[in-house]
């Protein structure tokens, strides 16, 4: 490195080797996870699953039910254990070794009859939304070309979210860059945080593995689009394209698109008040519409074929859901103080570190699970309030950094996909249904609203900047830089440390990648 570099060259570089390696970290973390957990988990795997079979050999779903397929009922017997929802105590004459440990003829009949009680059952996943299904279906197939077979191939789906893991960390990176060009704590730590997060849905087959990385991309693109004073008509087709993906990823996602399509209303009707150009908002207004045309496509597609706009109807009736009405929705305990806190503390902890129960019980502890609800509490409310003194300081006319509209992106991602699950969560009756249930009427799942992630992670870690301005005007910038850096370096470990302690043993489970025959 050249001594005549400036020094906020040489940082910037240091900061991008930093950030580098911590994509190979987390893609490392997720590669081992992946390979430690046995299929099938309680987040609905062996449904998504035959959802990328199907995809596969290039069949979409057209019919109003479906069974499993005989293709993965086979793989759910041959492969899948026990352990998730079951105490080992529970399951009579114990946990069975796995099938290629047995080659015993009443192992093989077993294997056979779990496999045939599979495929009656339907597939209550087979009309979501497609785009993680066509991604994984082509990595699937990619397996299968390198000579992949059987539970070897099923893990290859899961090693999906190895490269999903890095792409997200550097995104969120690129994203904090650009938003905040002045400030490298941001740009540190928050990729630092998320390479540590344990958000266990890239950990497994699942459409929400997807959501993170997806989100760090479309906020980045929306925020360089937004940016300009004259973007291009190309350029807002192709955000507005990007944008789209997020609802045909899952349709919780739709904080992204409304988003987009307000930013375009708001420049088109922009363009002319101020200067009557109405060729500009033209283009925006074609930006927007970019946006919403193959998420009315699919919705279109829906209609011919189930007469539903979401072909959520059927998927509601076999988890035994029944709507309720708006008088009953509005009694809903989420709307008081008490249930929504209830809410918003599982929300967060489910946000950090997943859903995955073993032994029928969460991974978790009471300790780590106090730490994340109470940290994102008061950081996130750190956050609101110093953004909204920021902007309340801001010289009226004066030009707004770029954090500004950074900053409004992300809690509007962030609000509307939390509203979005308060309003699911008072609309049915769950009947007999084991989560969400009459006991827990919510839908607090982090992973429904993996796009939020990415907003989630940079607030946090704004909102620790914002705890550190009084050591700024006491110490100066760079102590109050490496004091946030060295906390979310901390949480970090307080992290990494809970879920090894909570997974050691399921490293040794003979189901898994480690122990494949």
């Amino acid at each position: 490195m050249s001594n005549s570099e400036p020094s906020s060259a040489r940082a910037d570089r240091l900061v991008r080797i930093v950030v580098v390696s911590l994509c190979v970290l987390a893609a490392a973390r997720v590669f081992l996870f992946a390979a430690a957990f046995p299929f099938f988990n309680n987040m609905d795997e062996q449904a998504h699953v035959d959802l990328v079979l199907k995809y596969a050999r290039g069949h979409w779903p057209d019919r109003p039910s479906e069974k499993y397929d005989a293709e993965s009922a086979a793989l759910f017997a041959a492969y899948g254990t026990l352990e998730f929802l079951n105490p080992p105590a529970a399951v009579a004459g114990g946990i069975p070794p796995p099938p290629w440990r047995d080659a015993s003829a009443e192992r093989a009949q077993d294997v056979a009859a779990r496999a045939q009680r599979w495929q009656s059952r339907d597939n209550h996943e087979v009309h979501s939304t497609p785009l993680y299904y066509l991604a994984a279906s082509r990595w699937y197939r990619a397996g299968g070309v390198l000579g992949l077979a059987d539970g070897a191939r099923l893990y290859w789906i899961r090693f999906l979210g190895v490269p999903l893991a890095a792409l997200m960390v550097w995104g969120i990176y690129a994203f904090c860059r650009r938003a905040y060009p002045d400030r490298r704590a941001m740009q540190l730590g928050a990729p630092l945080l998320a390479a540590f997060l344990p958000f266990d849905a890239m950990y497994v087959v699942n459409s929400d593995a997807l959501g993170p990385p997806l989100s760090a991309l479309t906020l980045l693109a929306i925020l360089d689009w937004h940016g300009r004073d004259r973007p291009g008509v190309a350029h807002g087709l192709a955000v507005g394209v990007l944008a789209s993906l997020s609802m045909l990823l899952k349709y919780s996602n739709v904080a992204v698109v409304v988003l987009f399509v307000a930013l375009c209303l708001g420049k088109a009707v922009g363009r002319v008040r101020a200067a009557r150009d109405w060729r500009a908002a033209i283009g925006f207004a074609a930006a927007a519409l970019c946006a919403a045309l193959p998420i009315g496509a699919w919705m279109a597609r829906n209609v011919v074929l189930f007469g539903d706009l979401t072909a959520t109807r059927d998927k509601v009736r076999l988890l035994g859901w029944t709507p309720l009405s708006l008088g009953d929705a509005v009694r809903h305990p989420i709307f008081t103080p008490g249930g929504f806190w209830t809410f918003w503390s599982r929300l967060t902890q489910t946000l950090w570190r997943g859903e995955i129960r073993w032994h029928r019980e969460p991974l978790a502890t009471p300790e780590a699970d106090a730490f994340y609800t109470l940290s994102a509490s008061v950081l996130l409310a750190a956050a609101a309030v110093g953004g909204l003194a920021a902007a309340v300081r801001r010289p009226r006319g004066s030009p707004a950094p770029p954090e500004h509209a950074a900053r409004a992106m992300l809690w509007t991602v962030f609000a509307v996909s939390v509203t979005v699950l308060v309003v699911i969560s008072a609309s049915f009756d769950y009947g007999a249904c084991f989560y969400p249930s009459r006991e827990f009427p919510y839908l607090a799942s982090g992973r429904l609203i993996g796009m939020a992630l990415v907003p989630f992670v940079v607030l946090y870690v704004d909102g620790a900047l914002r705890l550190a301005g009084p050591l700024d005007r006491l110490a100066g910038p760079r102590v109050a830089s490496a004091a946030v850096v060295a906390f979310v370096a901390m949480t970090c470990a307080i992290t990494t440390v809970s879920e090894i302690g909570l997974t050691r043993d399921i490293f040794a489970n003979a189901y898994n990648w480690f122990h494949l025959g």
